[in-house]
């Protein structure tokens, strides 16, 4: 239910829902079932990002990378926060990790790229500031902004 209200923008029905989900496991003490209950963090991580709740996504991704290392969704999702918290820097590293684990993944490749170019910019000094200012929108971090939704 949860992804299928994330699917339709209804993003505070699946974030309840999500997070009822997770209180039922906590209550179950099933919470060791990490191929079962790493998604439920990833998904609950997307939503804090859309929701603009940085902080808050970045500890679901933890949790979830904590679980399941393995899984390249989650360092994307890191990625991407981070991109958007202006970090690029931490955007970079969490995308080589992604694409460590997916070689091939178009997002990642793209959300690489992007945070690239706003590490360039940033390394520039004042330039860096142009995205602020940056009246056609064609920035790299501005550019990023553009995603209101799940990609991946």
């Amino acid at each position: 239910m949860g992804s299928l209200y994330t699917q339709t923008g209804r993003w505070e029905y699946a974030l309840s829902y999500l997070q009822n989900a997770l209180a039922k496991v906590k209550e179950g003490g099933h919470e060791w079932a990490a191929a079962t209950w790493a998604p439920l963090y990833v998904n609950l991580g997307q939503i804090y990002r859309i929701a603009k709740q940085y902080d808050q996504a970045i500890r679901c991704f933890k949790h979830a990378q904590f679980l399941s290392s393995d899984n390249s969704t989650v360092y994307t999702g890191l990625a991407f926060v981070y991109a958007l918290q202006g970090e690029p820097m931490l955007a970079v590293e969490y995308c080589h990790k992604a694409l460590d684990k997916e070689r091939q993944d178009p997002f990642t490749i793209q959300l690489l790229e992007m945070s690239l170019s706003a590490l360039a910019l940033a390394s520039v000094g004042d330039e860096a500031k142009s995205d602020k200012s940056d009246e056609d929108g064609t920035s790299a971090v501005a550019s990023l902004r553009q995603f209101s939704t799940p990609i991946y």
